[in-house]
């Protein structure tokens, strides 16, 4: 049976017209929206694989062929977890993920709070990390554990503070039916003490590496809708906000991160200049 997933890529890469091209495998359409702005298109064609899973498959499916390509990916928790990249092709999101690594430079806060019309408070983001926190360390303990909690479709906009601080509330919400009825019979009690066994060891983690950026910026775009006098940014959905973010990143905020440095030196390395003209 052919497998639909890498049918796209696979035509794309071999297309003549890409021929010559170094191909950079992405995610999803945010990394192609962020990245087109750093890279040749002369030089470098983006593709997108549609999830890690499918990247790192594809990845694996490239290697055996004769291509110049990279990939980059959310880190995710990979960092925090020590993970090693065996690859030297393969980077990894200076922070948790995308918007996270966007967001990390103050000059990118203070763009995103002018953008809507709200005057910088550092005491803001502190406050939505803080709100943050027990569905952060939940989405980290749940791989840990394989719990199977789905937060694909869990949003902590809209949500109260008492129930984002609640591990019970949380887990009753992201619960896989196949978990569920397991976890209602008696063991929740002991996944939420393992929970809060599984924090207290890991309780200083950077708020920009365990924090889920589609969460950070789903909760502060809350906060900023109180805040701001631009009527208009109170019917903005999620992804507008996700586009300003990721608008207000330049290329000189790019060349600060340890990422850039990373495809730098490997690009060098393999003889390709990869990086758009900033002159």
């Amino acid at each position: 049976m052919v497998d639909r997933r890498f049918i796209g890529a696979p035509n794309l890469i071999d297309h003549p017209a890409h021929a010559d091209k170094c191909i950079l495998l992405v995610e999803g359409a945010d990394d192609l929206d962020l990245y087109f702005k750093f890279f040749d298109p002369l030089q470098v064609k983006i593709c997108i694989s549609n999830g890690k899973g499918f990247l790192e498959e594809l990845f694996t499916r490239l290697k055996e062929k004769d291509y110049l390509f990279f990939a980059i990916r959310d880190a995710d928790f990979s960092r925090l977890d020590n993970e090693k990249i065996g690859d030297e092709n393969f980077f990894l999101t200076d922070c948790h993920d995308l918007e996270m690594m966007c967001f990390k430079h103050i000059k990118s806060q203070k763009s995103f709070f002018e953008n809507n019309a709200v005057p910088y408070d550092p005491n803001v983001i502190l406050s939505v990390f803080s709100q943050l926190k027990v569905l952060s360390y939940l989405r980290w303990f749940n791989i840990h554990q394989d719990l199977g909690l789905n937060f694909n479709a869990f949003s902590p906009a809209g949500k109260r503070i008492e129930d984002l601080q609640s591990v019970r509330y949380l887990i009753e919400a992201t619960l896989l039916d196949k978990k569920k009825k397991l976890l209602m019979e008696g063991c929740i009690e002991d996944v939420i003490s393992a929970y809060h066994a599984f924090t207290s060891s890991k309780n200083n983690a950077d708020n920009y590496e365990v924090t889920n950026g589609h969460d950070f910026i789903s909760k502060l775009s809350e906060e900023l809708k109180t805040r701001s006098s631009s009527q208009h940014i109170h019917n903005y959905r999620l992804n507008v906000f996700v586009k300003c973010l990721l608008t207000g990143f330049t290329f000189d905020l790019f060349k600060e991160t340890r990422m850039y440095a990373q495809i730098k030196d490997w690009s060098n390395a393999v003889g390709r200049s990869l990086f758009a003209d900033t002159k």
